[in-house]
């Protein structure tokens, strides 16, 4: 659930990316990004622990995409045809 559902129980197509950021971020490192005991403390560790600590050993790119696709900002987060473009990188990179 993205952090703007949370909060304000708001859903757009930036809560679209937040899902496709943590299905990729799950394809990478094989768990969630964020894992707790009780709801409310997934909650919390979600709003407060930000990504960009669980992607240092992850390909460059790969944290780049996954910092940008689990902005908690909704305004800094990527837009869908962002992560269209992204596709595109990673398309290219599996091509060799």
């Amino acid at each position: 659930m993205p952090p703007e559902a949370l909060k304000e129980n708001l859903y757009s197509f930036s809560s679209d990316v937040w899902a496709v950021g943590v299905i990729f971020f799950e394809m990478m490192k094989g768990c969630p990004p964020w894992r707790a005991r009780s709801e409310q403390m997934l909650y919390s560790k979600l709003l407060n622990e930000p990504i960009d600590q669980m992607l240092t050993d992850i390909p460059s790119q790969c944290r780049e995409f996954l910092t940008k696709a689990l902005n908690i900002s909704v305004d800094e987060r990527l837009t869908i045809q962002e992560v269209g473009k992204w596709v595109d990188t990673f398309r290219e990179i599996a091509a060799g």
